[in-house]
C-alpha cells in the first residue's frame, strides 16, 4: 500500500512537472490531473522501476559470477553454497554478492566492485591515450572510489567486448600481477610532482586475481603465526 501511494504521488508530480514545463509558469502549475494522464504517468514510473530492477538483477548476477571466481581461486568453493543459503535466509534471494563476500572475508586485500559498463565497447586505443579519464572505465572506477572510501586498493571488474579470455580490472594497486604474458595498461593520474597523483592499471582480472590470492594467503599465514589459528584459504 505504501509503495502504491509513492507511485501515485510520483506520477502526479511527473504530470504537474510536465505541465509546468509546457506552460513556463512554475508558480502556478495546473494541479488537476485526468485519469488518462495519471495512467500514462504511472506506466512511465512503473517502466522506470522495471528497468532499474532489471539493472539491479543484472549487476547482482555479474557480482555473483566474480565472487564465485574469487572463492574458487582461493580454494573456498565449498563456501559458495553456504553464502547463498545465508543470503536466501536474510534477503530472500540466494545471490552471492560482493557485499556478502566482504562480510565473510573483510581481510581480502582489495576492495572490489563488478559492473557491466555502458558504452565500454566504444572505448578505443586512442581514447586510452588521449582522454582516459573521460572513459566509462575510469569514471566508473573513480565514482566507486569516492563511494566506498576504502583504505584498500580499489578495483573495478568489468567486461570489455573484443578483449577475449577473461574479465578486465582497473585498479590503483601498487603491487602488479606477475602472471606470464600478462598485458597491462598503466597511466599516471595527476601531475607527477603532486603527492596526490597515483598510477592506475588496466589488466586482465584472472592474472591479477592469482596475485591477490597469493598475497591474501601470505597475510593469513602471517596472522596465523601470531594467533595460532589455521588460514582459511591455505
Amino acid at each position: 500500500m505504501v509503495y502504491l501511494s509513492v507511485l501515485y504521488v510520483g506520477a502526479i508530480l511527473a504530470v504537474t512537472s510536465r505541465r509546468t514545463h509546457l506552460r513556463g509558469d512554475p508558480l502556478h502549475p495546473e494541479m488537476v490531473v485526468t485519469m488518462s494522464e495519471l495512467d500514462d504517468a504511472l506506466k512511465d514510473v512503473y517502466r522506470s522501476d522495471q528497468i532499474q530492477a532489471s539493472r539491479d538483477a543484472a549487476r547482482a548476477g555479474y557480482e555473483e559470477k566474480i565472487v564465485k571466481k574469487i572463492l574458487t581461486a582461493a580454494n573456498l568453493g565449498t563456501e559458495i553454497r553456504d553464502m547463498a543459503m545465508d543470503m536466501q535466509t536474510r534477503v530472500g534471494k540466494a545471490r552471492v554478492t560482493l557485499a556478502a563476500f566482504y562480510e565473510s572475508y573483510p581481510d581480502f586485500p582489495v576492495q572490489l566492485t563488478a559492473r557491466k559498463l555502458p558504452f565500454v565497447y566504444q572505448v578505443s586505443f586512442k581514447d586510452i591515450f588521449n582522454k582516459f579519464c573521460s572513459t566509462p572505465i575510469f569514471k566508473t572506477w573513480d565514482e566507486y572510489r569516492d563511494e566506498c572510501a576504502s583504505d584498500k586498493p580499489i578495483g573495478l571488474v568489468f567486461d570489455w567486448p573484443g578483449v577475449s579470455g577473461t574479465q578486465m580490472i582497473i585498479h590503483n594497486d601498487t603491487v602488479l600481477s606477475d602472471a606470464n604474458n600478462q598485458v597491462r595498461l598503466t597511466r599516471l593520474i595527476g601531475n607527477p610532482l603532486n603527492p596526490n597523483s597515483f598510477v592506475i592499471t588496466v589488466e586482465q582480472f584472472e592474472g591479477y586475481l592469482q596475485n591477490i590470492i597469493r598475497r591474501w594467503a601470505r597475510a593469513q599465514i602471517d596472522a596465523s603465526d601470531d594467533t595460532g589459528t589455521v588460514p582459511q584459504n591455505s
